[in-house]
Order: C-alpha cells, then structure tokens, then sequence
C-alpha cells in the first residue's frame, strides 16, 4: 500500500501546484481590477463611421427586435450603417429586414460559421466606406450611446476595443450562474488586464476594431474561435485591445442544460485548439520580443474552466484537513481563501439578493454539466452549433444599474 500512498500523494501535489497557480492568477487579476483604471487623454475629437456587422444564422425569433434596437443609437444616423448576415433566414424575417434602413446580405454558406459570414459581407462592401467594424450577436441590444462610448477610446488611440457585455435575462438559475461568470470574465480577462496596460479579451461580441485591421486579419479566419484568432493577430502585432467597462451589451445567457453543455463543449473545443496551434508562437513572441501580452493570452487557455475550479478547490480545502499534515491543510485553505476573494473582487453588487444564493444550490449540477461538455468535444467538432436564442425582457437590476451611468461629456464633445 505504501506505493499507492505515494501516488496519491504525488498526484495531490500535481494538483496542488495547477490549482494553485490558477487561485494565484485569478486572486491578483481580480485584485487589480478594483484598485486602478487608467486614464487615456484624448486626442482628437473624431465622430467615426461604423459598420454594425450582425451575422444571423437561423435567429428569425430575435433579429428583427435586435436591428431596432441597434438603429436607435444616439449617434449620426449618416455614420453608421447596420449591415445583417442572414444565413438561413426565413423569408419572412427577410422582408421585414428589407423594410428597415438596414444592410442585408444573403449567404450560402458550404460550413456555417461568424467568420465566414463576416469575410463574405466584407468582401461585398467598399474598402474604404467605415473607420471601426464592430461586431454583434443576433440576439445583442446596446445601451443607447454604445458607439459613442466605442468611439470616444479610438479619439484617445485606440485601434481595438471590447464593451462590457452583460446578462439581458435572469430567469432561470443556470442563466444567473452564466451571468455571474461573464461577468467575472468581465473583471479578470477584461478590466483587471486591462488597468495593468495589458490587453482586454475579446469576447466575439461588441468588438470594435479599426476597419482596415479587422478585414485584413479576418480575411485569415475560418474557424469557429474567430474571436481568439483576432486576438492573436491583434496581439502579435503589437495592437492592445482597450476595454470601455461603461459601453454596456445585452447578451442571453444559456437557461437550459442541452445549451449549456453545447455551447461549453463548443469553448472547450476551442481552446485546446488554440493551445496547440499558439504556443510556440506565442513562446517565440515572448522570447525574441518580450511580447507578455500574448503569452498571458495563451497562459490563459491553461486555465481550468472556473466551476470545476471552484468544486475542485472547495473539496480539496474541506477533505485535507482529515488527512494531510498541518502544513498542507492549510495551503490547501489559504488557495481557498484566495478564490473566495476573487469572487468577491469580481461579482457585481447586484447578484447579492437571494435569487444568486439559490442558484449557487446549482453549483455542483454546473460541475457535472461541466464535465459531459468535456465528453460531448466531439459531437461539438461536427458543426458550427450556434446557440439559438428568444426575445427577453431586461433583467431589471442590470438595467438600473446601466441607466446609472450617464454619457460623459467628454464623448458628446467628440460628436
């Protein structure tokens, strides 16, 4: 038995140490977010033109409702142009798209996907018409002056920018749970590289990008991680991508387990494909150029998916107090302590009610969901899968929460 001791204790260390180093990175990402936010002069005061891009595979339920919304901006009507591609659209949804001053392009496409649909529009369209192409989901809906919080970063500098997008909809348990880890990937992928001068992850929705870089660098793409692949690209080249935390999104989030394990199974594929097609580009990067910022990028492909980090680290912080020595029950606790930290660095005040204190009841259902996703990657390789999505009323706390931050002057100066 002294051998299976051993081994066990030898794979608790291995443990130890991944856990561990993700408690670490977690903890002082997060903390960064809460203690600084850089300020970026402004440079010039240009009101740009935009090409609003929304690729909509078969969203006949949502993308009427979503390019209203969008064609309400509080921005020049003559400096942006909302450009819809309908693939496998029905011909109802069409005609009434046709009715509303908008773009529509019609595509057949031999495999579905974002990028895809995105090369075939652009290469419809004129080079040089638009200064920034941002992208939407088809189920997406901005705050009223989204593209002039967008545009205000490019008046200070900058060539790529993410929004803050949030969760529309808190009906379900899982979809709270899905709104509370966007928004930690908020805190920590976004604002805490962000106020540290590294770049903002991107997120595949309400993404500006100067024009020119965006068609150049898509052009490269095909496949379903177009946003980890323009990230690459962006990061290679030396663009930091900036993060506007007031530039607030709309997003669904998955309410049901079979869209849930779909769309993780989708992620999950995604990332070990960049891990192995990124990583010794990104070690040479980082070696001949010092270029941390797509090192970390990779570095963050590494990470276990957060709720089995989180069953994991909470069984280990209770059950090692029964059978390891002090020392290491009280690492195991201190790794622990940290995680709890990050979760309250990251959570919005908002989800403190008692709607979150029950979904968490569902955190372990989460970590078996998270697992059949890790078994479901092959199913996921088949096809493009988009997640499908319905019209929702406005989670009611986030709309308040968003009404709160007014425009600043500053961005109505640069109109």
């Amino acid at each position: 038995m002294n051998w299976l001791t051993g081994l066990l204790g030898f794979l608790q260390w291995i443990v130890l140490a991944y856990l561990g180093i993700a408690s670490i990175y977690f903890f002082l990402y997060s903390f960064a977010g809460i203690l600084y936010k850089r300020k970026w002069p402004l440079l010039k005061s240009v009101v740009r033109r935009f090409a609003v891009f929304i690729p909509a595979y078969k969203e006949d339920e949502v993308i009427v409702h979503s390019v209203k919304n969008s064609l309400a901006q509080e921005y020049p009507r003559d400096k942006y142009d909302i450009i819809v591609i309908a693939d496998q659209l029905g011909p109802a949804t069409i005609k009434k798209l046709r009715e509303l001053p908008v773009i529509v392009f019609e595509v057949e496409l031999p495999d579905s996907s974002k990028a895809l649909s995105l090369n075939e529009a652009m290469n419809q369209l004129p080079y040089d018409q638009y200064d920034i192409a941002l992208v939407l989901d088809a189920d997406n809906i901005m705050i009223h002056d989204f593209l002039y919080r967008v545009n205000d970063l490019f008046n200070r500098g900058a060539l790529a920018v993410q929004g803050h997008r949030i969760a529309k909809n808190d009906q379900t348990s899982l979809a709270i749970l899905d709104g509370i880890s966007e928004e930690i990937n908020n805190h920590i992928y976004r604002k805490g590289h962000y106020c540290i001068g590294l770049s903002s992850a991107l997120i595949g929705s309400g993404m500006g990008i100067r024009y020119d870089l965006f068609k150049k660098f898509m052009g490269s793409i095909n496949s379903y991680a177009e946003d980890k692949e323009l990230e690459f690209h962006l990061m290679y080249n030396g663009i930091r991508i900036h993060y506007e935390e007031n530039a607030f999104l709309y997003d669904e989030k998955t309410s049901h387990n079979k869209a849930f394990v779909r769309q993780r199974s989708r992620w999950i594929m995604n990332q070990l494909a960049y891990v192995s097609k990124y990583f010794m580009p990104s070690l040479k990067q980082l070696i001949h150029n010092g270029n941390i910022d797509l090192f970390d990028k990779f570095f963050q492909q590494l990470l276990p998916p957060r709720v089995i980090y989180l069953g994991a680290i909470s069984l280990f912080a209770m059950f090692t107090w029964f059978m390891n020595p002090l020392w290491l029950s009280i690492t195991w606790s201190a790794f622990f302590m940290m995680t709890m930290l990050t979760f309250l660095f990251s959570v919005p005040k908002r989800y403190y009610n008692i709607k979150t204190l029950k979904a968490l009841a569902l955190v372990p259902g989460a970590c078996l969901l998270m697992i059949k996703s890790f078994l479901s990657i092959n199913k996921a390789k088949k096809g493009f899968g988009a997640t499908t999505h319905k019209i929702n009323n406005l989670n009611e706390s986030v709309s308040r929460h968003v009404d709160s931050n007014k425009s600043p002057e500053k961005v109505r100066r640069g109109a």
